[in-house]
């Protein structure tokens, strides 16, 4: 996913306004970044976290007619890794190409609404054979029907209940993503229902999921092995910033290698400090279940400030705090940390060899817009949350604990351009100084990664 941060916007106040009344027209579906003169939704300043909407934002919603939803993406990816910790350290100069198509229809047989999207990943040259995160020939990304009710229970909010493949964002990415960078993208079988949309002063999310398992050729299907539940809500009325609370549990059972189940509670708060240029983004979870005959405990959380300067380029400066416990092998319980299926490109290192899971992670992130460019730099280091766990990405591990816990730094660069209003051109770019577990495990160059792409959405 693009990284493009935009100063915060505060909503206006809803608490002097009147609401629309139930029997008014029912509004249209919302676009979050433009809110109505009054909404309740106000966007995390941080990009990355910020959901995808429930119709792909690539996907024109025709007014005429006007029940036609249809989209179509194409983007072009230049990748070169150079001495990468990934895919056992080969350099590889590669092309990643994704290309999305949506056709919806909504409103003309309301209140059933049907969709489907299809999206091909392919990755030509280079030196990374083909995998599940490259690969993933023609397919369903989405595929689903829709019971709609514009004004459910004369609660001035829409209902929406959807069944069959979905792809979609919970919260904020972390943990259940549609995975906006890699070139395949998460999905999943199921039952989904959503109460409320982001201008609402609540909302409410449920889902019942069997994950989809990836194949380069054949088509893909549902893991039947596991199970993942999850319950989401957005309170917006708080005025010191928007609480979202929600808990998942994935559980796979004993016919997979190690039966498992994995609870995940947690919260999500972000806003403005008071009336300042300042804000905050704040995430903790918890982690607990079984592993074959193993309890699982462990934690992880998130915590960031920001501010954003009274300029026409709109900077933010900004310092953040990842950390996710690792195992200790010297205990009978699983402390690592499951990130589930959310995002980490943008969250943990552009050239992917960190995600939530073992890590002490501190950021210095500034960013700014001028005109239609949007640039971003950032400076990470990466500790071991405990050094007898391993460098999960880079296959590194040292169960004695004796090669220390500084796994490296890394400078990073993006920069996002519309060139026009089709073509949109991204540029990611970063370099990683191995610190000292990884230099006491052997080999340890610097390693270099540049990503380059075309985005067309006619």
């Amino acid at each position: 996913m693009a990284w493009l941060v935009c100063v915060p916007l505060a909503a206006v106040d809803c608490r002097d306004q009147e609401k629309p009344q139930a029997d008014q027209p029912a509004r249209a579906l919302p676009v979050p970044i433009n809110p109505p003169p009054c909404s309740w939704y106000a966007p995390t300043s941080i990009s990355s976290t910020r959901r995808s909407p429930e119709t792909p934002s690539y996907v024109r919603q025709f007014e005429r007619p006007g029940w036609l939803d249809l989209g179509l993406e194409q983007r072009s990816r230049f990748e070169s890794l150079e001495n990468t910790y990934l895919f056992d350290g080969v350099d590889s100069s590669h092309f990643p190409l994704r290309t999305r198509f949506f056709f919806g229809i909504r409103n003309i047989l309301d209140p059933f609404r049907f969709a489907v999207e299809l999206q091909d990943s392919t990755q030509l040259g280079g030196q990374i054979p083909e995998n599940p995160s490259t690969d993933n020939r023609l397919d369903f990304l989405q595929f689903f029907g829709e019971l709609h009710l514009s004004n459910f229970a004369g609660l001035n909010r829409p209902l929406r209940l959807r069944v069959g493949r979905l792809s979609f964002d919970s919260v904020d990415r972390r943990l259940v993503s549609r995975s906006g960078y890699r070139n395949t993208t998460n999905n999943f079988d199921g039952v989904r229902l959503k109460i409320g949309e982001p201008v609402d002063d609540w909302e409410l999310e449920f889902f019942s999921l069997w994950p989809v398992i990836r194949e380069v050729e054949s088509p893909d299907t549902p893991d039947r092995s596991r199970n993942l539940l999850g319950f989401s809500a957005a309170w917006r009325r708080w005025r010191i910033g928007i609480l979202e609370p929600y808990y998942l549990f994935l559980n796979q059972d004993e016919s997979a290698a190690l039966g498992r189940s994995v609870h995940t509670a947690g919260m999500h708060l972000y806003g403005p400090i008071a009336d300042s240029r300042f804000d905050y983004d704040l995430n903790a979870a918890l982690q607990w279940g079984r592993e074959g005959s193993a309890g699982r405990r462990a934690h992880a959380w998130h915590a960031e400030v920001g501010y954003t300067f009274e300029h026409d380029w709109k900077p933010r400066a900004a310092m953040w705090f990842n950390y996710a416990s690792g195992e200790n092998p010297d205990d009978d319980r699983i402390q690592r940390f499951d990130s589930l299926f959310g995002s980490s490109s943008t969250f943990y290192s552009f050239a992917g060899l960190f995600n939530w899971q073992n890590m002490i992670n501190p950021t210095v992130h500034v960013s700014l817009n001028p005109g239609r460019l949007g640039l971003n730099f950032l400076y990470r280091a990466y500790w071991l949350a405990n050094s007898k766990d391993a460098f999960a990405r880079a296959r590194l591990h040292d169960p004695t604990g004796r090669s220390g816990s500084l796994a490296g730094q890394a400078f990073e660069f993006s920069a996002k351009r519309a060139l026009n209003s089709y073509l949109t051109l991204d540029l990611r770019y970063s370099h990683f100084f191995p610190g000292s577990f990884v230099d006491n495990q052997g080999t340890a160059p610097q390693s270099d990664m540049v990503s380059v792409w075309l985005t067309f959405n006619p």
